[in-house]
């Protein structure tokens, strides 16, 4: 697959933009000094699947 680097990074950005309006929606507390956007693509990732674990537990 080809994709124009341009492409591919605003795929992620807008990934990334989508999930940390899903965080902070869910009430996402920040454990560190360190803001959303600073977080990788995979590190949001991993935050929004332990919310969604942490919220079908509690159900």
């Amino acid at each position: 697959m080809n994709v124009p680097q341009g492409q591919l990074r605003r795929a992620v950005e807008s990934r990334k933009q989508f999930l940390i309006q899903k965080l902070l929606h869910h009430g996402f507390m920040m454990q560190e000094q360190r803001l959303l956007q600073e977080f990788t693509l995979s590190e949001l990732e991993r935050e929004w699947s332990s919310m969604q674990a942490q919220d079908n537990v509690s159900l």
